[in-house]
């Protein structure tokens, strides 16, 4: 049985990522979304979930967010989410002239999940129309230093021995860490997607997700990275960059390191560095990077009708 609410007394046999939440969907527009939870009666829970923005024949999810796409139990069965599929179009009414639009989480997220996500899109008419490289660190119990390539290690000691930092920042340092990443970006011929004034908004409506943090020289900021909890275990970076006057050194790495270091005490299971995107294709430079890291890739797929 499918509903558009949570009936009272229903609990989730699932979590929720963070972009799929309530606070996050309302945070990218009050208006216009439509959601659909699949009920077992008997035990009085919710198997899967999906949220859609609909709009002027367009059915997006996410409406602006990273990744989207539906929430469903490990124990759900592909038919039953095929089903579920099926009757979510029946119920919205969909017609052949609609524009859908579902972001899959990436693969290393779970990849079971991402496989019965797949086919069931697939069986239900809808085409993968969109590929990215998504590339991710696995946080297990092994030091940065033994995961990442021999060049970064040497990044890493020339910074420590330049006498640079890393931090975990407070939300009261947002407003430097956003200009500085700003900065980093400018000097490449980039711009950030959203203005500090659009991500404040965001931060302000989950602020207890956002985490903040910052490699100094002397007092002097010159790498910093805004990241997210997308999950309990999870952690994506939304921003991220270190100033071009530190190409050579590329305090990126001690970052990068403590943050690790930081996830590793926490028993987080994945740093989510995303996509490398770049007029169309593949930003190869920076997906390399990412590898020194110790980053495994995975596929992020986009489906359309």
């Amino acid at each position: 049985m499918i509903s558009q609410q949570v009936p009272e007394g229903y609990k989730f046999e699932f979590e929720e990522y963070l972009f799929n939440s309530k606070e996050h969907r309302k945070s990218q527009s009050p208006n216009n979304w439509k959601s659909f939870y699949l009920l077992d009666k008997k035990r009085k829970i919710i198997t899967a979930s999906w949220h859609l923005y609909v709009s002027d024949n367009r059915l997006l999810s996410p409406y602006r967010g990273t990744f989207g796409g539906f929430s469903f139990s490990q124990r759900l069965s592909l038919r039953k989410l095929c089903s579920f599929i099926y009757d979510v179009k029946h119920l919205l009414g969909a017609k052949l002239n609609d524009k859908w639009k579902i972001i899959l989480p990436a693969q290393i997220y779970d990849e079971k999940k991402f496989i019965k996500s797949y086919q069931a899109l697939a069986d239900n008419g809808f085409n993968a129309a969109n590929t990215e490289i998504s590339a991710s660190i696995r946080i297990g119990d092994r030091p940065f230093e033994s995961i990442i390539h021999s060049s970064e290690k040497k990044k890493l000691r020339r910074a420590e021995k330049q006498g640079c930092q890393f931090f975990c920042e407070e939300e009261a340092s947002y407003e430097a860490i956003y200009e500085l990443i700003a900065t980093c970006r400018k000097e490449r011929g980039l711009e950030l997607s959203l203005s500090s004034e659009q991500l404040s908004a965001i931060v302000k409506q989950i602020p207890q997700s956002f985490r903040y943090y910052s490699v100094k020289e002397s007092n002097d900021l010159i790498a910093a990275a805004i990241c997210v909890n997308v999950a309990p275990d999870i952690q994506y970076v939304f921003y991220g960059g270190h100033l071009k006057q530190y190409d050579k050194l590329s305090p990126a790495v001690m970052l990068y390191a403590g943050i690790y270091s930081q996830l590793q005490a926490e028993r987080f299971r994945l740093l989510d560095f995303g996509t490398s995107p770049i007029n169309g294709g593949t930003d190869f430079d920076l997906l390399d990077f990412k590898e020194y890291l110790g980053a495994d890739l995975s596929l992020k797929i986009t489906f359309t009708n």
